[in-house]
């Protein structure tokens, strides 16, 4: 499995000294549904899920401890960066907070030696905010390999873009400080090489959705997608103001059981396993007897639709399916006295399906790529440029001599 190493993106790739400039810190692996986080690293997300003041330089994992050590969020005996990040010791680094919650304040939990992975972090200290239209601004600047100007602010950013022979902004315009929703993301992005999918237009970015297509070239999915995903294939009927990835999310995890352990969080990475898992759970529980009469939605509706998503090249031609002018799934009645259920035997096929069908990464330890959700994937319309290089490593992979010198403890 190749590994690769942290990243810790600090906007244009420099440390500014202007007070206007705000560095981001976005942690990011390419085997984050795998790799387990060590204390340094889970730090970081820990602040930013806080909501923490970042420093003007960005987090680094000893800033990022002494933060939680001031507000009494600390292991046991001190930090200890580079050790590997356990169950237990999350957990009272959790106590205290408004993130302590089932299942981290049970007793099973509390004294796991599990060790927790980069994916599995980021749903126990989700974070909320969406990347603004200038943190945007800044990274897609770096990602076209644009010299950064003698002042890299989101605002020099933006100028950068918008004096292009062919302006690069949302239709409205850039405003620097509002978060960005998809829509402005695939505006912004539609005279350029990079390919953006198009699952809520509605939603906002992560900062980590928003690396990922640009530095990766690999949009990952979230665990929102998913949910939007079951509740349109399963054609259930929207709540007031309609389907958000957080309700979409709270109806599976109410109506299936789908908690992946840790809960559910529309921001955290879909892994390839929770994914194909979580299939298998709700399609059986939705599998009907060969005497229930037909419905018109149901398991067979979901299997139709997600055979659809392994394979881009089919023409939507199938009776009991079809998008309206809204992008949204339609399911026809269907005929028959059989039922419209899958067997268990018809799941554990699908299933199989889904391995061997492309929609799954390669590498089982990568996040689920969000063309599969995709309802209209966006094209260049310009010429394609030359791939950017990748942005620079961090200089703080495995921080010196944290395991012999411990943060200590307040007292």
């Amino acid at each position: 499995m190749r590994l690769k190493g942290l990243i810790l993106f600090l906007a244009w790739g420099v440390v500014c000294s202007s007070p206007a400039f705000a560095a981001k810190t976005i942690l990011y692996y390419d085997s984050e549904c795998c790799r387990n986080i060590t204390e340094g690293e889970f730090a970081i997300l820990y602040c930013e899920s806080l909501n923490l003041r970042e420093p003007i330089q960005g987090w680094t994992v000893q800033s990022a401890a002494a933060a939680l050590s001031t507000l009494g969020h600390q292991p046991e005996g001190g930090w200890v960066l580079s050790r590997f990040l356990s169950e237990a010791v999350m957990s009272r680094l959790l106590r205290h907070s408004k993130l302590y919650r089932k299942p981290f304040n049970q007793q099973d939990f509390q004294h796991s030696t599990k060790l927790v992975t980069i994916a599995n972090s980021r749903i126990a200290v989700p974070s909320e905010d969406a990347i603004t239209q200038g943190e945007f601004a800044v990274l897609l600047a770096r990602a076209l390999n644009i010299p950064a100007p003698a002042r890299p602010t989101p605002e020099a950013a933006t100028n950068v873009l918008v004096s292009r022979p062919v302006p690069l902004r949302p239709m409205a315009g850039w405003r620097v400080d509002a978060p960005l929703i998809e829509s402005e993301m695939l505006e912004i992005l539609s005279p350029t090489p990079f390919r953006a999918s198009s699952v809520d237009a509605t939603s906002d970015i992560s900062a980590l959705q928003a690396f990922s297509l640009l530095f990766e070239k690999f949009e990952i999915a979230t665990q929102g997608h998913f949910g939007l995903y079951i509740v349109e294939a399963l054609a259930i009927p929207p709540p007031v103001g309609g389907w958000t990835m957080k309700k979409a999310l709270d109806y599976v995890e109410k109506e299936f059981g789908v908690s992946g352990g840790y809960g559910l969080h529309r921001n955290a990475p879909l892994c390839a396993e929770f994914f194909v898992n979580s299939l298998r759970e709700i399609l059986l529980k939705l599998w009907q007897p060969a005497n229930t009469p037909p419905k018109t939605k149901g398991a067979s509706a979901l299997l139709h639709l997600l055979r659809r998503a392994t394979d881009p090249a089919t023409v939507m031609v199938s009776a009991d399916i079809s998008f309206n002018s809204y992008g949204s799934f339609e399911f026809a009645p269907q005929q028959g006295g059989k039922s419209s259920g899958s067997s268990s035997n018809d799941v554990a096929s699908f299933i199989k399906d889904v391995r061997s069908s492309g929609l799954l990464p390669t590498n089982s330890c990568q996040p689920v790529a969000a063309q599969g959700f995709s309802k209209a994937q966006q094209g260049p319309i310009g010429p394609v440029a030359a791939a950017p290089p990748p942005p620079p490593k961090t200089p703080q992979e495995v921080p010196p001599a944290s395991e012999f010198q411990p943060i200590p403890p307040l007292r």
